[in-house]
């Protein structure tokens, strides 16, 4: 099942049941089926770029996605960040800006708009013709250790090594169910390195702890000293909590109709 509906669910009066407005001499597409076509492969891409699962994710998902627009976020952003990820989004082309090799590092506590909005970042570029990919760092580990004797999933990990930008989330060792023998970070840090120092596309590292914090736990200096040299000129602290900047009336307008049919 995809996350759009099938168009003959969704089409409008005006149109024939192939989304066609047909006169006497000519047949015009309507635009209703302009506008599914557009979702269509929107959703499609989106759903290869990791930020959509065809199995969970809804309509309502996508369109969060694709409509997002920066004043989405809410708060001060007394770091700047937002001016700065849409330039690197507006100059990811420019020859005279290092983006397309740029690795940056996103931290800061939980309900920060951090993973929100670096899905916006990847979904603008998906839309302008980049390839991108969304990946959880645990499930990153979980492919590395599968793909030893899986074809396919080898496939999947040099695509993914390969995108134009790879934002990678919850890399913190909490989520990432390391084990006491190292081997986990033993496979992460050399594919990781791979992509950094070689294949050299931008690489986004989002996490709850700063680069300090993680050197101090079990990920340890090798982890922490290398992201500290890779992403040195892409640091980004988010501070502001999305729900310190719900209105109460935004609360009850979601809320008050949850029970109705």
């Amino acid at each position: 099942m995809g996350i759009l509906k099938p168009f003959s669910e969704v089409k409008c009066e005006k149109c024939d049941s192939n989304g066609f407005i047909v006169g006497e001499s000519s047949a015009v597409k309507c635009n209703c089926r302009q506008i599914y076509e557009y979702e269509l492969k929107a959703s499609d891409i989106l759903s290869k770029s990791g930020l959509l699962d065809n199995n969970s994710s809804t309509y309502e998902d996508f369109k969060k996605l694709i409509d997002f627009d920066w004043t989405d976020y809410r708060g001060k952003d007394e770091n700047g960040n937002l001016k700065k990820l849409q330039k690197f989004v507006d100059e990811f082309d420019s020859d005279k800006k290092p983006f397309k090799h740029l690795h940056c590092y996103v931290h800061g506590g939980q309900g920060t708009q951090k993973s929100y909005t670096m899905k916006g970042v990847l979904t603008k570029l998906a839309t302008k013709g980049k390839s991108v990919y969304y990946i959880f760092a645990k499930d990153l580990i979980s492919l590395l250790h599968d793909s030893e004797r899986d074809e396919e999933l080898k496939k999947k990990l040099d695509y993914i090594k390969n995108v134009d930008v790879l934002v990678i989330d919850e890399f913190e060792e909490q989520r990432c169910c390391l084990w006491q023998s190292g081997y986990k970070e033993r496979l992460l840090i050399v594919w990781l390195k791979d992509r950094l120092e070689v294949v050299r596309k931008s690489t986004w590292f989002i996490s709850n702890d700063s680069i300090d914090e993680m050197k101090s736990g079990k990920f340890g200096e090798l982890f922490g000293d290398m992201l500290e040299r890779e992403t040195i000129y892409g640091r980004f602290e988010f501070k502001d909590k999305y729900s310190d900047y719900i209105t109460k009336e935004e609360i009850e307008e979601t809320m008050k109709n949850i029970w109705d049919d």
